[in-house]
């Protein structure tokens, strides 16, 4: 009886120094994932982005949303077998919710809710403006961007330059 007392005394000290230690939510699952294979996986909102937020540096929004487009295995530190016609632009909501936590959304200017710049396990995130696909409802030639730094959401003529950041779904 000793014996099996003092193993269970043991195992429960054990449990709680891990618990203490780490604390529970230290040991949850990190919302960003690298999945080491050029990309990382948000898992809240279980969308696949390019971990190179730079890859292709600034473009036009036709050229974005092309580029993003043929984005295939091989290019920007792919090795995940993707092939042409499963990256996009992101979507206004997608851009604005990989800057906070919990992912929020808000029309345009700065978000009411805090904001973070993406960083690791991302690369080469700008604090800059990123185009979306979502165009603005009143004058649909004129795309979402969204400033990284800040999370400042406006948008723009398409024929101006801004970043690109390719996403998918985990499917």
């Amino acid at each position: 009886m000793k014996k099996a007392c003092s193993t269970s005394i043991t195992a429960c000290l054990i449990i709680f120094s891990f618990i203490f230690l780490c604390g529970i939510d230290a040991c949850e699952e990190p919302r960003f994932r690298d999945n080491n294979d050029g990309t990382v996986t948000d898992t809240v909102t279980e969308l696949v982005w390019l971990k190179d937020a730079n890859c292709y540096g600034t473009l036009a929004a036709d050229a974005a949303a092309t580029a993003a487009a043929g984005l295939n295995s091989e290019e920007c530190g792919l090795s995940d077998g993707s092939t042409e016609g499963d990256w996009r632009l992101p979507t206004k909501t997608e851009l604005q919710g990989i800057g906070t936590d919990p992912p929020a959304t808000w029309e345009y200017r700065t978000p009411e809710v805090a904001w973070t710049l993406p960083d690791a396990p991302f690369e080469n995130v700008q604090s800059a403006f990123y185009w979306t696909g979502t165009p603005y409802p009143i004058n649909p030639v004129c795309p979402y961007i969204v400033l990284l730094g800040n999370g400042y959401t406006t948008f723009n003529t398409s024929d101006q330059t801004y970043h690109v950041w390719p996403v998918r779904s985990d499917s």
